[in-house]
Order: C-alpha cells, then sequence, then structure tokens
C-alpha cells in the first residue's frame, strides 16, 4: 500500500516539475517579447 503511496507521489511530483519548467519557458518568452517591445522606437 505504502509503496503505491510513494509511486503515486513520485509522478505527481514529476509531472508538477515539468508543469513548473514549462511555465517558466512560457513566462521567460512573454517577458522576452515584452522587453523587445519596450526597445522598439515608437510610432
Amino acid at each position: 500500500m505504502m509503496a503505491k503511496l510513494d509511486e503515486l507521489v513520485r509522478a505527481t511530483r514529476a509531472q508538477k516539475d515539468c508543469y513548473e519548467q514549462k511555465r517558466l519557458r512560457w513566462v521567460r518568452k512573454l517577458c522576452e517579447a515584452f522587453s523587445l517591445e519596450a526597445m522598439l522606437p515608437r510610432g
């Protein structure tokens, strides 16, 4: 029983890590896009 629970926890943690990395990458892309826009001359 405990082994199954441990497996589930490990799988969930791995999934969360993957999700966090994707989110961080997305946030970084968004930040890069905004900073690029900020560098462009207006008008």
